[in-house]
C-alpha cells in the first residue's frame, strides 16, 4: 500500500496548476467489513486504471471515514480522474485523510498547500475543517492504530469503525452520470440523509433513513458482520 501511495502522489508534486447505504432495495447494502475491504480494492482498481470502479468503492468508504479511501478520492479530484478536477475538493479529502499518521500523505498535502496564495490557503483550511466535521474520525467514530495486517509483518496505520450511530452525509462533486449505493438528499451539500447504526456485539447492522420519501422503513435488513 505504501508503494501505491507513493505512485499516486508522485505526479501531483509537479502539478500545482455500511454503510449501510440506504439503498433503494432493502437487500442492497454493505457491511463494515465490505467498507474496509472496499477501500483497498478501490486502490487496486485505481492502480489498474479502472477509475470509475475505483471511485465507486472508494467514495462509499470515504463517506464512512475510511482514510485510505479519502486519500484516494483526494488524488482523483486533484488529477480529474473520472471526476471533474477540483483543487478545493481534492485538498479537502487529503486534509481529512491526514488525520491518519501517514507521512507520505502529509507530504503530498503540504507540498501542494505551500505553493498556494494565502487566500486559497484560507479557503482550503475552511473546507478541510468542514470535511473533518463531516467525515472525520470523531464524527464517523474511526479508530486508527499502528499494527500489522493479518498475515503481514510490516507495521502501518490501520483505521476502522469503532462505534455506532454515525451520520451519513452527502458527497460533493459527484459525476452527473454516476450511479452508486451512496445515499443522497435533495438539499444542497452538505446534508445528512441518514444514520448508520452498528451493533458491535453480536455484530448485527441496522440502518435508518432520515428521509421519509425513500421508503426504506426503520431498519435495513440486518446481516451478520463478517
Amino acid at each position: 500500500m505504501r508503494a501505491l501511495v507513493k505512485k499516486l502522489a508522485a505526479p501531483l508534486l509537479g502539478v500545482i496548476a455500511i454503510f449501510n447505504i440506504y439503498a433503494q432495495d432493502a437487500d442492497d447494502f454493505i457491511t463494515p467489513y465490505e467498507i474496509e475491504q472496499g477501500q483497498y480494492e478501490g486502490a487496486e482498481l485505481y492502480e489498474d486504471g479502472k477509475f470509475e470502479e475505483a471511485f465507486s468503492l472508494s467514495s462509499i468508504a470515504a463517506q464512512r471515514g475510511m482514510k485510505t479511501a479519502q486519500y484516494l478520492l483526494g488524488i482523483m479530484f486533484l488529477k480529474g480522474e473520472y471526476v471533474d478536477q477540483s483543487l478545493a475538493i481534492g485538498m479537502a479529502w487529503l486534509g481529512v485523510a491526514g488525520e491518519a499518521d501517514q507521512d507520505d500523505w502529509h507530504a503530498t498535502y503540504e507540498q501542494i498547500y505551500d505553493t498556494l496564495p494565502a487566500n486559497l490557503q484560507a479557503a482550503i483550511d475552511a473546507k478541510v475543517a468542514t470535511y473533518i466535521e463531516l467525515y472525520g474520525v470523531r464524527t464517523q467514530k474511526i479508530r486508527c492504530e499502528r499494527r500489522a495486517r493479518i498475515g503481514q509483518r510490516r507495521i502501518e496505520e490501520i483505521c476502522g469503525k469503532n462505534g455506532s450511530d454515525t451520520p451519513l452525509y452527502s458527497l460533493e462533486g459527484m459525476p452527473d452520470n454516476f450511479t452508486s449505493r451512496i445515499g443522497t438528499c435533495d438539499e444542497p451539500w452538505p446534508c445528512q440523509f441518514g444514520t448508520l447504526y452498528l451493533d458491535l456485539f453480536p455484530g448485527l447492522i441496522t440502518c435508518r433513513s432520515n428521509s421519509a420519501t425513500r421508503g426504506w422503513g426503520p431498519n435495513c435488513n440486518p446481516r451478520l458482520y463478517r
